[in-house]
């Protein structure tokens, strides 16, 4: 017995639980077409959703976003930016999507920024190694400002 499994358009007739003999070309096919449309959907340069907590008044890293410059050509990061004031300010909370585009030129990473919504006074670069850095201006009353982002990459 075999259950019918499909890989983009591939169809692989796998072994059920127990039944194992005689079905390693089938089984052995399926797995390679998974590996090969999985690598297709993430590099292993992909950055999976992630969140890191930024200073107000302040600049540095943003941990965990980075993209290494030595295998990597385009990289696109997603986000959202959230700074929270304290409660006994009265201020909303300021809520700023943005995109971020660029491309490594061999000795820089050369980066496009849009955002739309709230300015939570945050700007962001990028070194030519592939690590992003961040100001913050000084806003008072701020409590806590959080950076959420997921970034994929075009790599050699």
């Amino acid at each position: 017995m075999s259950i019918r499994l499909v890989v983009v358009d591939k169809g692989f007739d796998y072994p059920e639980t127990g039944n194992g003999e005689g079905w390693g070309e089938e089984a052995t096919g399926w797995a390679e077409a998974v590996t090969e449309t999985i690598s297709s959907l993430v590099s292993n340069q992909d950055i999976p959703l992630s969140e890191a907590l930024l200073i107000n008044n302040s600049s540095g890293i943003i941990n965990g976003m980075s993209f290494s410059a030595s295998s990597t050509q385009r990289i696109e990061v997603t986000g959202v930016i959230s700074r929270k004031y304290t409660a006994l300010s009265g201020t909303p909370e300021e809520s700023e999507a943005f995109t971020v585009q660029g491309a490594y030129n061999g000795s820089d990473f050369l980066i496009s920024v849009t955002s739309a919504g709230d300015d939570t006074g945050i700007s962001m670069d990028v070194t030519a190694l592939g690590q992003f850095n961040y100001v913050s201006e000084d806003k008072t009353d701020t409590e806590s400002i959080t950076i959420k982002f997921k970034g994929t990459a075009i790599t050699f």
